[in-house]
């Protein structure tokens, strides 16, 4: 499944999930601003964050 996250910054991202066999604690963090988007603990599906618009309309690059 696959929704759309904005960031407080306005910068919006594709979020998907990975499901792991081996449970994992981690965080995802704003490329733009450095906020926090998500936070796990010991869970087996990671949110994967990738950037598609930037606060200044421009398209995003990459993935968090």
């Amino acid at each position: 499944m696959e929704t759309i996250v904005r960031c407080d910054c306005g910068a919006e991202y594709r979020r998907t999930e990975e499901k792991f066999l081996v449970p994992h604690t981690g965080h995802a963090s704003c490329e733009v601003c450095g906020a926090t988007l998500e936070t796990w603990l010991e869970s087996t599906h990671l949110a994967i964050f990738e950037l598609v618009k930037r606060p200044d309309g421009k398209p995003g690059s990459g993935s968090v």
